[in-house]
């Protein structure tokens, strides 16, 4: 109940591979409610709730463990760029970055880092294969309203986005975009953009994609969830 709560899009396997025990004992608990005293230990520090919830008897939602939220769905700005205490849970991993600009024409362009650097996000947006995603960081409102400026999102580097998806498209000078891929009605491959203030892209030949965005994740305002995740997929445009 207190993943439905807090972590609904991890599903049971993924529960158990953090917690280091088998998918069957986790169905266990959730169906038989009879996980030991270690496990209740185990499983409220991983999603941040109070322990003492699993036995005081309620159907009330769980509350935070001292006031925090789980960043299991919701994150807060991280201090630190090297969180050694969260980073040895396993529940966080570094993702390289790539900064956005205010080009002229108002378009945040993002670029990697001429120096290599990181930041930490969650590690189950970035599911079993942290390699292959990087940390956008937005730059200016062309995005908005669904990425604001200073947000962050979330990709999966893959050169075949499905149609429909929100991905990272590269210009031929290297600048890279997040826009969302269309066909056109004569099959040509479109870009639009996330602001309908910007105009589409509809002569995209010699660009190239680069990934989809799998996770925004929306600036914390100390209440509700502030991820969109849809388990790994490509967010829709």
């Amino acid at each position: 109940m207190a993943r439905r709560y807090f972590a609904p899009a991890l599903n049971q396997a993924e529960l158990a591979a953090r917690l280091r025990v088998s998918r069957s004992t986790v169905a266990r608990w959730e169906t038989e409610g009879s996980p030991t005293p270690e496990a209740i230990s185990k499983v409220a520090h991983w999603l941040g709730i109070d322990p003492f919830w699993f036995t005081d008897g309620s159907s009330h939602p769980p509350r935070f463990a001292g006031g925090e939220p789980s960043n299991a769905r919701q994150v807060k700005p991280l201090e630190s760029e090297f969180a050694s205490f969260s980073l040895s849970r396993g529940d966080q991993v570094l993702l390289p970055i790539w900064r956005g600009v205010m080009a002229s024409e108002g378009e945040c362009e993002f670029w990697p880092s001429d120096s290599v650097e990181f930041r930490v996000a969650p590690s189950f947006l970035a599911s079993a294969d942290p390699e292959s995603h990087i940390l956008c960081i937005a730059s200016g409102m062309s995005m908005a309203p669904r990425i604001d400026h200073a947000e962050k999102a979330i990709a999966k580097i893959d050169p075949d986005p499905p149609i429909g998806a929100i991905v990272i498209a590269r210009r031929p000078d290297g600048a890279n975009f997040i826009k969302v891929l269309k066909k056109a009605d004569n099959r040509r491959l479109e870009l639009h953009s996330l602001n309908p203030d910007f105009p589409p892209i509809t002569s995209s030949r010699d660009w190239q994609l680069k990934g989809y965005v799998v996770a925004i994740l929306h600036t914390y305002h100390g209440a509700g969830a502030n991820i969109e995740w849809d388990d790994g997929r490509p967010l829709r445009g």
